[in-house]
């Protein structure tokens, strides 16, 4: 089953187990929700997930599709057709409480580190909304248990964005233009997309938000430089710039180079760390971490992989009397 026939569902309010509805913001596809009403106790369960960590890490990627939705593919398929729009949907604001962190909107969900994010917020049993510009990606979040919507960040209004994350507790910017982009996409998507998210989050009354952004941006690049990788540094160092004069509870966490090894889930963490490398899932964990203490807002921070436990590197740091 296509996520075009999920979307029909919703718009039409056809009954599909209980297992998910949805529902379209606006008169348009940007904003389309997906959301899973699986209650997170039954999470696990239903997605079968093996009990072993290290089963678990193997067994991750796109969780199956429930089987016995497939048999109403055809007759889905041809109620899609005749798709009506459905009023905007509409939910209260909620606030981070201490730590008590319960429901965070990713943007850039399909993103590599946002995918693994979701995988950590998932093991946890705890709520998210991705953001994503692909139907397919939408999907995916879907099949993980959170809400995906789809809007494309780099033509969505603030509005729109904001409308998408309402009622969120936490904001995740984890969005990049990615490899074999250019130097305008550098700028719409990483700088861009970020200045639009901070000032949804504040539309929305969302105050905790953490970046993504990159270790060393604050450092000039060298003169003989690709253009594209400058432009990226640049779109970084100004995106970090702006969030910092905002009126939100912001923390810049600035990895080294991302790999797609598995986590050790230690790591080297501070104002300033040496070049190095770091595991996606680690900066996923670490993600979880400064969301869980709010005494990490205002702070920047670099991180590549070390000894220190993910929990402890964050403690420590906040124990130091300049932190």
């Amino acid at each position: 089953m296509t996520v075009g026939v999920w979307v029909a569902l919703a718009e039409q309010n056809i009954d599909i187990g209980g297992l998910a509805t949805l529902s379209q913001a606006g008169s348009s596809r940007q904003g389309t929700r997906m959301r899973s009403e699986i209650p997170r106790a039954q999470r696990k369960s239903n997605h079968a997930e093996p009990d072993n960590p290290d089963q678990r890490k193997r067994a991750r990627g796109p969780v199956a599709r429930p089987q016995h939705l497939e048999a109403r593919s055809a007759v889905l398929h041809e109620q899609f057709e005749n798709m009506e729009h459905a009023p905007q949907h509409t939910r209260g604001t909620t606030r981070v409480d201490d730590g008590d962190m319960t429901r965070v909107a990713i943007i850039g969900a399909h993103g590599k580190v946002g995918q693994q994010l979701m995988h950590v917020l998932y093991d946890r049993s705890d709520e998210f909304v991705g953001i994503a510009r692909g139907a397919d990606h939408a999907e995916d979040i879907y099949r993980l248990g959170g809400e995906g919507v789809l809007l494309d960040i780099e033509t969505a209004s603030v509005d729109e964005l904001a409308a998408a994350i309402d009622g969120c507790d936490a904001v995740v910017f984890t969005a990049g233009a990615g490899g074999g982009s250019g130097t305008e996409r550098k700028r719409t998507v990483d700088y861009g997309g970020s200045v639009k998210s901070a000032a949804a989050a504040e539309r929305s009354g969302i105050r905790r938000f953490i970046q993504v952004s990159a270790w060393g941006v604050d450092s000039p690049v060298e003169e003989d430089a690709d253009e594209t990788w400058a432009a990226y540094v640049q779109a970084k160092h100004d995106a970090d710039t702006e969030l910092r004069e905002r009126d939100l509870d912001w923390t810049i966490l600035r990895p080294g180079a991302l790999t797609t090894a598995d986590g050790s889930g230690r790591v080297t963490l501070g104002d300033s760390v040496p070049r190095g490398s770091i595991s996606r899932e680690d900066v996923a964990r670490l993600i979880v971490a400064l969301l869980e203490a709010p005494a990490s807002a205002g702070h920047t921070w670099e991180v590549i992989s070390g000894e220190t436990a993910v929990d402890d590197a964050v403690a420590q740091l906040l124990r130091t009397p300049d932190a």
